[in-house]
């Protein structure tokens, strides 16, 4: 789940320990970096039979599909016009907390959606 991360010894990520992020925003990029943030293709065995989007139903549901769902966009149109990208979870810092930002949004407004379909 770490494959992404490139680091050539064992440390602490600065994020975690930079006080320009929040704990929530450190809390998020660590799971989206760990691949550990609920969505379906991070945990394929439980959704085999259904791996599409519960929002949109038009990709499969993955970190990286939260920054191109429609239904998302159409509500937070800053995860496009921003020109923050999904791979910035694994850049320096500075493009770290821009997409943290977009994170937070883009994680509470998922939550209250499915929260109303179920």
């Amino acid at each position: 789940k770490v494959r992404h991360i490139k680091s050539d010894e064992l440390k602490c990520s600065q994020y975690l320990m930079n006080s320009k992020f929040t704990s929530s925003e450190a809390k998020h990029l660590f799971k989206f970096r760990t691949h550990m943030y609920t969505v379906k293709e991070n945990f394929s065995k439980q959704y085999e039979n259904n791996m599409l989007c519960e929002l949109c139903s038009s990709a499969v549901s993955s970190q990286q599909h939260l920054f191109e769902c429609p239904v998302l966009i159409g509500f937070i149109p800053e995860i496009v016009t921003s020109g923050v990208r999904y791979e910035y979870i694994f850049e320096e810092s500075r493009k770290m907390k821009k997409v943290a930002q977009i994170l937070l949004k883009i994680c509470e407004l998922r939550q209250q959606l499915l929260d109303d379909i179920k």
